[in-house]
């Protein structure tokens, strides 16, 4: 008899997969009060043959909680093995927009030796999903605190440009800053960013 396992994520992911200078998370905060999304694992079941840890299935789900967490419902699932990331969307970093109902997905994956970056984007609460672009090389993207506006900027290499979107990540033009980061404020290119020192530092 097959064993399902339902994987514990909630802990896990808010530790996990996070990057203190930018918003490559899988919790995003929604744009209603309450509102929170989280991507990460569903469950999975152990080959039949080689057992743990080797999975024969596992699916990976966009799930949705509302009034502070009371109700979840999983908006979007698929199989982490065998989803064909250049037709359909594989829950990754997820960014929510200020907009009801606005989510993008940031997947990142290699192909043909190259890392490759995709920017995702539902208006249903993350039930259906649409490609916006494609790029090789890893991009990181961002969303704000206002409407339609999301930016991007290559996470490694030399950070030469920075871009953004002010109708939903249709189409990009370029910033005039040449280095996004941190959070954002309510205005256009408005970022704020927590620096320190080591106090232990002679």
């Amino acid at each position: 008899m097959k064993k399902y396992y339902v994987i514990l994520f909630i802990f896990a992911l808010l530790a996990a997969n996070s990057d203190i200078f930018a918003q490559n998370r899988t919790v995003a905060r929604g744009a209603e009060p309450g509102e929170l999304y989280i991507s990460n694992f569903w469950f999975g079941i152990f080959n039949p043959n080689w057992g743990p840890p080797f999975y024969d299935t596992a699916r990976v789900a966009l799930y949705r909680l509302t009034e502070n967490g009371k109700k979840l419902t999983i908006q979007y699932e698929t199989c982490y093995f065998t989803t064909n990331p250049e037709t359909n969307m594989n829950p990754d970093f997820i960014l929510a927009d200020a907009t009801l109902g606005v989510v993008y997905n940031n997947f990142v994956y290699q192909k043909n030796s190259y890392t490759h970056s995709q920017l995702w984007f539902s208006d249903d609460w993350g039930k259906n999903w649409m490609m916006r672009e494609e790029n090789e090389g890893d991009q990181v993207y961002f969303s704000s605190n206002c409407e339609g506006l999301i930016y991007k900027s290559r996470r490694n290499g030399p950070w030469t440009s920075a871009f953004k979107s002010e109708n939903y990540g249709i189409s990009f033009t370029e910033t005039n800053s040449s280095y996004i980061f941190g959070e954002h404020g309510f205005e256009d290119e408005e970022f704020y960013f927590v620096t320190g020192s080591n106090p232990c530092q002679y």
